[in-house]
């Protein structure tokens, strides 16, 4: 809520009130397809200090996205 303070003169300008605490969700997905893009990390993958990428060597494109998503 620290935001708030330099929103605030804004807030008011506007008639804005904050009523309650809003949580966000950003629904976003990740495309990515190793054969055609600069992924340097997917092209020899492995482990890394964030876990192991072989899992995310595989094209994951909008058709594989789909074929997860109806599975």
């Amino acid at each position: 809520m620290g935001g708030q303070r330099y929103l605030a003169p804004l807030l008011a300008k506007w008639n804005v009130v904050f009523l309650c605490r809003m949580k966000v969700v950003d629904p976003h997905i990740h495309l990515w397809n190793p054969e055609t893009g600069p992924h340097p990390t997917l092209k020899a993958p492995g482990k890394t200090f964030m876990g192991d990428y072989k899992a995310f060597a595989e094209t994951h494109e909008v058709t594989e996205f789909l074929k997860e998503l109806m599975a």
